[in-house]
């Protein structure tokens, strides 16, 4: 496997810097012997000697001479070599190991971004790695750790981490330099020192002092601050994923779990975008979450329409009617759906009926027709029928709630029972019982109109 991540990192289809590269595999033993074999091999088989890069992303412990020779006579010949600095968190120059450090080769360390988590920053991605090796004689650093993915039935996502991954991936940027300026006659130093320009100065962490602060870059500014997934516009918000406080997408089927750990709101996670745990109100997923007289205000937070205050649950307050619905609006007659037009008049009938819900107050069950409440109940229940105005809302009702006139075409409402005769009489009833309550003030006139009539309207 380690040789496909590295061949993956310079010119995979989804993850290699130079994706339409033309590579080709030297199969050695990890023996030096074996290495200047298969050197000397590529000597002899390039065609082009300004347009051969070789990357080596392998080493020993202990310096071997004959390897370094090898290297600065290719580089001479105008091959392009990179190679890997070690994985030992170690000082590589001076003759200690092989290959980092060597005359004629561009030797690579590498940053940690092992993994994204909630409590990283996106600049902790430009950390050292605390195994990469440095020194003065490490030319650049790149980022080191690659996935990749496999069927599903063999694991899925898989992933390699060092400067083995970080070397070719400056081998791929070298390949696209050399196609971009395929006039140039690219020598060893020529290479470097573009790489050296391109690169990004002093924004590596937990460096050594000794050893250059550069971070590979390949120019493309366009590309590498790509576009972000909470953009305005909404034109780059994640279809399959959530959108996390980084603007990039991650997929809700990563198997990385501080990962998904960006998907939860609390971390961040811009449910404007994309798919967030728990789901708010204003994306599809979370059409649902909010309750049956709650709207879905701005920001994707559920507000009761009957609590509301500073009004957010109005369309024109940002009030998010695609996926929650239940908003309101100053002009009914611009809403150009007509079952959504119904379903505005029905909340604001709703809200006008607020006031009446206690109109008509249960007074009676099987048992007990008139004595089913306690004095002091019924006063406390007649108090609030006459302080809401009880009597005249349901004589006429869509005087008091006017939007009810309309919504009643698709809606039935308890506060507005359709006047059948048994519903007349106990209206009728509560007019009595509530105008004894109220010093006998009226209570000839409404024995009368309401219980004798209703009374007559039965029997």
């Amino acid at each position: 496997m380690h040789g496909t991540y590295v061949a993956v990192s310079a010119a995979g289809l989804v993850n290699g810097a130079a994706k339409k590269a033309n590579i080709h595999m030297i199969a050695a033993d990890l023996h030096p012997d074996d290495d200047l074999a298969a050197l000397d091999f590529i000597r002899n088989s390039r065609r082009d000697k300004h347009k051969t890069i070789i990357n080596i992303s392998r080493g020993y412990n202990k310096y071997v001479p004959s390897l370094e020779k090898k290297i600065s006579e290719l580089a001479d010949e105008g091959i392009i070599i990179t190679v890997s600095a070690g994985n030992d968190g170690a000082y590589t120059c001076g003759n200690i190991s092989s290959y980092g450090g060597f005359n004629g080769a561009i030797t690579v360390g590498y940053t940690d971004n092992t993994i994204i988590t909630p409590k990283n920053r996106i600049e902790d991605l430009y950390n050292k790695r605390i195994y990469s090796n440095y020194g003065p004689c490490v030319d650049l650093f790149a980022p080191g750790t690659l996935r990749i993915t496999k069927e599903f039935k063999e694991g899925g996502v898989v992933s390699s981490t060092g400067s083995s991954v970080a070397a070719p991936l400056v081998a791929g940027v070298a390949a696209l330099i050399m196609s971009e300026d395929s006039e140039t006659e690219y020598t060893y130093e020529m290479m470097k020192q573009k790489l050296i320009d391109l690169s990004l100065k002093d924004v590596i962490s937990n460096l050594n002092y000794t050893t250059p602060n550069r971070f590979l870059n390949n120019g493309k500014h366009s590309v590498y601050h790509g576009s972000r997934c909470d953009d305005p516009s909404g034109n780059y918000a994640c279809e399959d994923g959530c959108c996390s406080k980084f603007g990039h997408c991650v997929a809700l089927d990563n198997p990385f779990h501080h990962t998904k750990d960006l998907c939860i709101i609390s971390n961040g996670c811009r449910s404007d975008f994309g798919y967030c745990d728990p789901p708010k109100c204003n994306s599809v997923e979370g059409k649902d979450v909010c309750g049956e007289d709650e709207c879905c205000a701005a920001g994707g937070v559920c507000v009761s329409i009957f609590n509301d205050p500073d009004h957010r649950c109005y369309i024109e307050n940002g009030c998010i009617y695609q996926y929650g619905g239940n908003c309101l609006t100053d002009n009914i007659d611009k809403i150009e759906d007509e079952n959504y037009r119904y379903n505005v008049y029905d909340k604001y009938c709703k809200i006008e009926l607020e006031p009446f819900k206690n109109c008509l107050f249960k007074y009676y069950n099987e048992n007990h027709r008139y004595n089913y409440l306690y004095e002091n109940e019924l006063w406390e229940a007649c108090q609030s029928y006459r302080d809401n105005k009880c009597k005249e809302f349901l004589e006429s009702p869509f005087k008091f709630a006017p939007s009810c006139e309309k919504s009643t075409l698709y809606y039935e409402y308890d506060e507005i029972p359709l006047r059948t005769p048994i519903i007349n009489l106990e209206i009728a009833e509560r007019n009595l019982m509530c105008s004894m309550k109220n010093d006998y003030y009226d209570f000839c006139d409404t024995s009368y109109k309401y219980f004798v009539r209703g009374y007559d309207d039965i029997y």
